[in-house]
């Protein structure tokens, strides 16, 4: 996934997420997906990025996963925020 892209292009993993004001939500989609409607307030965060993956690491790793995890799951958190502001 993700973290083998990231060996091989040798780049940076950057969380992102966005929240918005007002959405339709898609409830049957596999990711509950939302569609912004008109006129709302749309933000997107980028978390503190993921470093490149070397030859040396695991990309099975449950470390490197957590890590990922937490950063996404701040920029969500932080996207929430701003949008309540």
């Amino acid at each position: 996934g993700v973290f083998e892209l990231s060996r091989l292009a040798k780049a940076y993993i950057i969380p992102t997420a966005a929240d918005c004001s007002s959405a339709i939500v898609f409830k049957k989609s596999w990711n509950k997906a939302h569609l912004p409607k008109p006129f709302s307030r749309v933000v997107v965060v980028f978390g503190q990025p993921v470093g490149i993956i070397s030859k040396s690491d695991d990309v099975r790793s449950p470390e490197l996963s957590k890590t990922l995890a937490s950063r996404l799951s701040d920029a969500r958190h932080q996207a929430a925020k701003l949008i309540a502001e």
